[in-house]
């Protein structure tokens, strides 16, 4: 399960590790191995251009089974 995640801050060590613990709770939940990665989300109705604006503080997942 490919869980690509766009981030609006800085993805610092401990960021990307709360990420994988995360995206590790997801796949057990849908019983399916989670491959995180960290870039532009392209697709679904949630996806927006990025613009690293600093006051943004929230990531958007999107899962793809």
């Amino acid at each position: 399960m490919a869980l690509t995640v766009a981030p609006f801050i800085r993805m610092t060590r401990a960021r990307r590790a709360e990420l994988n613990e995360q995206a590790e709770r997801v796949g057990k939940i849908l019983g399916a191995t989670p491959e995180p990665h960290i870039g532009e989300v392209t697709v679904g109705g949630h996806a927006w251009p990025v613009d690293n604006s600093p006051a943004l503080s929230a990531v958007a997942p999107r899962i793809a089974a």
